[in-house]
């Protein structure tokens, strides 16, 4: 959902106009010792993409003139794309302490924040560069985002309607606005939605793929399958149209056979990637084909040797073998390449469990619900932790606090029923039973043995 930063292109197109044809000119002429030629030159780098060229320039600026707050801004921008999210903190704070502050410093903070998975203070910085220019269509939509991620999605879409009311034609905005209605199981909603602006943008490639997800929910198999095959026939070089269908077989449907031979077609394509060699390698694991998935993961990193979900795939696969010793380095290394990314933060705390390193689970659960405390499970890796160093009374003060987010949860009922078993409190742990009991018919089948409770 990466919506660019459109609130500098409006300078960036300035700076165009002022340099044109003459821009490598200026560089070879006394000019040049001009920070404002720098910052021009930056901006112009930006827009081509070419970040580190950016930056380079940028910081020759600031060193002609250490108090130039519209070069800190913009560094903070470049340090956002390329998603060093403390540099360009760093950057935007010093801009904000130089001049006079703008809305685009506060986008940049809140991007940088929401980065750094600082989300409420994000949210004060964009809601900031919404006070200072209310027609912000970015600071709007990554408030839609912080939303959405959260899961608020009526929140989400009224800050994406809001940011679509400012620049009505990103189909970024369009996309995410239809992926809310899909996650508010508002179907028809969705669909006429969709059709709306797909008419208008007949070849929006984001949108018919938010079509397709809203199809897994309310068509047959056979026309979802259709769908994507065709969807895959009319972007061929799109890798994300060609992974679709398999993504389809792996989530909903639960087919990994099917999974498997969908990605093993994908991977023999020219466009084939690290992320195609992820799904082929997590549908292996899937059909329990461990060397397979093994290779596929050290061909995926020989395409990207800093992909996160690789490294975290890798986990997985030890995981799933009892090989915890081996899956916690993998974890790590897939939380330093990628420390936004909540998944091999939750599968680290899983692999120290189960190598009963309860005291190290608990330190490291403490220090990560810093980044996600909004995340259930670790406090219930906390919990579990504490339960079994005998500390009943921390463990069910962690499930109690888990069940706040995840209401609906059988094993933390029936986790804490075991608890109070523990401490001899038959009364409370027949209710926590009868609880567990009660949701499990309700939303799931799982066998608990509840024959453990003897009284």
């Amino acid at each position: 959902m990466k919506k660019s930063f459109r609130y500098i292109f409006t300078l960036l197109l300035i700076a165009i106009f002022l340099t044109g044809c003459q821009s490598f000119q200026l560089f070879e002429s006394k000019e040049s010792e001009n920070p404002n030629t720098y910052l021009l030159k930056g901006r112009l780098d930006m827009g081509n993409e070419a970040y580190d060229e950016a930056i380079e320039s940028l910081k020759k600026a600031i060193e002609l003139d250490p108090s130039f707050s519209d070069a800190y801004n913009d560094l903070s921008w470049a340090y956002n794309e390329i998603g060093d999210y403390e540099s360009a903190l760093g950057y935007v704070t010093t801009a904000i302490e130089l001049g006079e502050a703008n809305s685009s410093n506060y986008v940049n903070q809140g991007y940088a924040l929401y980065g750094l998975n600082q989300w409420d203070e994000a949210i004060i910085a964009f809601e900031k560069a919404i006070q200072l220019d209310a027609t912000n269509d970015v600071a709007y939509y990554y408030l839609g985002d912080i939303f959405y991620f959260s899961g608020y999605y009526e929140d989400a879409q009224a800050m994406y309607m809001y940011s679509l009311q400012y620049d009505p034609t990103s189909i970024e905005t369009i996309s995410s606005i239809a992926y809310c209605k899909i996650n508010l199981g508002h179907f028809d909603d969705a669909e006429e939605f969709i059709n709306k602006y797909n008419m208008a943008y007949p070849n929006a490639f984001d949108l018919m793929y938010a079509k397709g997800e809203l199809f897994e929910y309310i068509k047959s198999e056979k026309e979802v399958v259709e769908y994507y095959s065709e969807l895959a026939n009319q972007f061929p070089d799109k890798i994300e149209a060609q992974h679709a269908l398999g993504k389809y077989y792996f989530h909903r449907i639960y087919d990994y056979e099917k999974a498997v031979e969908h990605f093993e077609q994908v991977s023999l394509l020219s466009i084939a990637n690290a992320d195609t060699y992820d799904w082929l390698a997590y549908s292996y694991i899937n059909v329990e084909n461990y060397d397979a998935a093994l290779a596929s993961v050290n061909t995926g990193l020989e395409l990207d040797p800093e992909h996160s979900n690789l490294y975290n795939t890798l986990g997985d696969l030890y995981f799933i073998q009892n090989r915890y010793a081996d899956a916690i380095p993998n974890y790590e290394q897939s939380i330093a390449l990628s420390p936004i990314n909540s998944t091999p933060y939750m599968n680290h705390l899983w692999a120290l469990y189960y190598a009963t390193n309860y005291e190290e689970c608990i330190e490291k659960a403490n220090k990560y619900l810093e980044l996600f405390s909004y995340e259930p499970v670790l406090y219930d890796t906390i919990g579990y932790s504490y339960f079994e160093l005998g500390e009943y009374d921390s463990a069910i003060d962690m499930f109690e606090q888990s069940i706040a987010l995840a209401p609906d949860d059988p094993y933390i009922y029936y986790a804490l029923a075991e608890c109070y078993y523990a401490l001899g409190n038959q009364e409370t742990t027949e209710q926590y039973i009868e609880k567990t009991k009660e949701i499990n018919e309700e939303y799931y089948n799982i066998e608990f043995d509840f024959d453990v409770f003897i009284f």
